[in-house]
């Protein structure tokens, strides 16, 4: 249990989270995909309530409450992995529409239901959301830079369907995208 919320502005800083687990608010505080971060040694138990609402600097903040009362810092490197790969199977597809002028984007998840929703986005930015959920790396490689408006929907429940069937249909028939390894 427990919820993570961000400012309405996808770009924004701003975040407050209850009953987290730490590898949520590394990925707040650093703005890295789960599935790109690893801990040195195992990820500490526990579950946190946090809440970041400066004006401006607050992951930087958060950055440093993590370094104080945990000793946690982060830093980049490269490193060999699998990944998936996101590429275009189908420029046309149904479910890519014309950007409509307004300014939200969200990934919502209600139990085995799921959506993905924005109005005025390039298409590779999918590539994000979808990251945000998946256990390993998901790499761009669509090149889609227009802008355009989605709405998707599908359902999985948890663990019952480990390869993301359900989803990966979807990006085909609807979006035209497809995810390889």
């Amino acid at each position: 249990g427990g919820n993570l919320s961000q400012g309405t502005d996808p770009e924004s800083d701003k975040f407050v989270g209850i009953d987290q687990p730490l590898i949520n608010i590394v990925s707040a505080a650093y703005d890295w995909p789960q599935a790109r971060m690893i801990f040195a040694t195992a990820e500490p138990a526990g579950r946190y309530d946090f809440i970041t609402t400066l004006a401006q600097g607050s992951r930087e903040a958060l950055r440093q409450e993590l370094k104080n009362k945990l000793g946690l810092v982060g830093r980049t490197e490269m490193k060999d992995t699998d990944a998936m790969l996101l590429q275009v199977r189908n420029a046309n597809a149904r479910g890519v529409h014309p950007p409509i002028q307004d300014g939200y984007s969200y990934l919502s998840n209600h139990g085995d239901r799921h959506e993905i929703k924005w109005a005025n986005k390039p298409l590779s930015e999918i590539a994000s959301f979808l990251e945000s959920g998946s256990p390993i790396p998901i790499i761009d490689q669509t090149a889609a830079t227009r802008r355009c408006s989605i709405d998707i929907r599908w359902v999985e429940s948890w663990g019952q369907d480990p390869e993301h069937r359900a989803l990966q249909q979807v990006l085909l028939d609807q979006l035209g995208l497809e995810l390889v390894p």
